[in-house]
């Protein structure tokens, strides 16, 4: 049987939503939208994900915008105000890719997505006039190296030179190609994506993918303490520490690498040359005896850097080609992650403990005043106080729904339908005159004995004789936490 599904309705936080794909699809994405409604990244006049998916007519709609120097945030923000837009930050998953991401209720997509057409058309100009550089920079190192002699050392640099510079171009027409396509989807209006397939697709090698809820409470962790946070993509070290040769493709500061395995960190500071515009990499480290190292890439071509440097680099930091590595935008990002990686409980587990203390969140009050009748009635009858049916304080009010006669006893099921209580020596005829209203009213008195049941073992140790109060209060403690682990596991495999 294919485990392909059409259309699953799920109901997240109070709001009903259809969820396309496999069963596994479709737990990912109930966990990951349920740690995007914990997600506390916010600024003035900005909403969460959990409200604007409460107000939004369809699917929340994540949209793309160019970095625009850093200042993007700050112009749709006055643009948001001007247009009413209801909109919030969306988790940014790739820090390299020159754009951020805006989280926009359905209603107002068109209008964002106007705003970023807007501004795809200045990256478009931008972008132009540096490829027009770039092609006059290959057209006079062409002339020079024609005119020098071939196998000197001038020659060689010349070659290397235009080799950059072709890179270079590469990189700034599949930029621009990039762009063009942004901008068509948002005068189209197919640039936004439902959060849900945002959140699937672009997670990909992060934190974030692994474990939503986990990921989501250390980001909120470091946000709550004025911190930065980013669910950094994991890569290898080849990938990662690859030539860059147009500003195109510059993150706005410097990069850090951080390699799990060994805790060693990578910092990469880029710079210009004057005359061409090609970008340059610099590498520092730290070695664990404290050595200070430094690689770069200036006037080297792509396959001399794999060839000459890379495998230094990588025998400095004790790794591989393969060795898998954390990249960040800035220190600030790093630290925050050693920090508070692995360090901070995800919120499903703060939740249990919380419900641990809250008995109302684990049995409801009709259950709890069962519960506090079962242990005043046998307090009362190890005491040797004298016993009357009609008696409040020692009558006990069950649902009949939850009541059942079996060999002789009465069996009264909890909701886990896994645990309950039995009541021996309580005749039907005793109790037939106090049922009212669907709920059966007895008393235990001496002659009565109770058990604490467990419905999943079988033979005698499927009942415990409860003989005291304080053996009594354990097994309702024992119940309760059962019943908790329970509820946890339903949740947990839903998702």
């Amino acid at each position: 049987m294919s485990e392909e599904v059409e259309y699953c309705r799920v109901m997240i936080d109070g709001t009903t939503r259809l969820i396309k794909g496999s069963i596994q699809v479709v737990q990912w994405i109930i966990q990951a939208l349920k740690a995007m409604h914990n997600w506390k990244i916010s600024q003035a006049g900005t909403h969460s994900i959990k409200n604007l998916e409460k107000i939004s007519e369809g699917s929340v709609q994540i949209i793309a915008l160019p970095e625009m120097d850093g200042k993007a945030i700050e112009m749709f923000e006055e643009y948001a105000k001007k247009s009413n837009i209801r909109w919030g930050i969306a988790p940014d998953f790739d820090l390299s890719d020159g754009k951020i991401f805006v989280a926009v209720v359905s209603q107002d997509a068109g209008k964002t997505m106007h705003f970023a057409s807007r501004m795809f058309d200045k990256v478009i100009k931008q972008d132009e006039e540096e490829i027009a550089k770039t092609k006059s920079e290959i057209n006079e190192t062409e002339e020079k190296l024609f005119n020098t002699p071939s196998g000197s050392e001038e020659a060689e640099e010349l070659k290397n030179k235009k080799e950059n510079l072709n890179q270079k171009l590469n990189e700034e027409e599949e930029h621009i190609k990039d762009v063009k396509e942004c901008k068509q989807k948002a005068d189209e209006g197919a640039l936004g994506r439902d959060i849900d397939d945002y959140l699937k697709e672009e997670s990909v090698d992060t934190d974030f993918n692994e474990d939503p809820d986990k990921a989501v409470s250390e980001a909120n962790a470091a946000f709550e303490n004025g911190e930065e946070f980013a669910f950094a993509k994991t890569s290898t070290m080849e990938e990662a520490m690859q030539p860059i040769r147009s500003s195109v493709n510059v993150p706005p500061g410097k990069e850090y690498y951080y390699l799990p395995e060994s805790g060693i960190s990578v910092r990469r500071e880029f710079s210009s040359d004057k005359e061409t515009g090609v970008v340059n990499s610099k590498y520092y480290i730290t070695t664990d005896k404290g050595e200070k190292i430094d690689f770069s890439d200036k006037n080297l071509t792509r396959e001399n850097w794999n060839e000459y440097v890379l495998p230094k680099l990588l025998d400095t930091c004790n790794a591989t080609k393969d060795t898998k590595v954390k990249t960040f935008a800035n220190k600030q990002q790093l630290d925050s992650y050693r920090k508070y990686h692995n360090g901070v409980k995800p919120m499903s587990e703060k939740n249990v403990e919380e419900n641990m203390k809250k008995k109302d969140k684990i049995l409801t009050p009709e259950q709890e005043e069962t519960n506090k009748k079962i242990e005043e009635a046998v307090e009362n009858t190890q005491k040797g106080e004298a016993i009357v049916k009609n008696q409040k304080t020692n009558t006990i009010v069950v649902p009949m729904n939850s009541l059942r006669r079996e060999n002789g006893e009465w069996i009264y099921t909890l909701p886990d339908k896994e645990h309950g209580y039995a009541f021996s020596g309580i005749n039907v005829s005793d109790l037939k005159p106090y049922i009212q209203d669907g709920k059966a009213h007895f008393s235990i008195d001496k002659d009565v004995k109770v058990y604490a049941v467990n419905f999943n073992t079988k033979g005698d140790e499927a009942k415990r004789s409860i003989s005291t109060v304080n053996s009594l209060k354990d097994s309702v403690n024992n119940t309760k936490e059962s019943m908790l682990s329970h509820t946890s596991n339903i949740s947990a495999k839903s998702k």
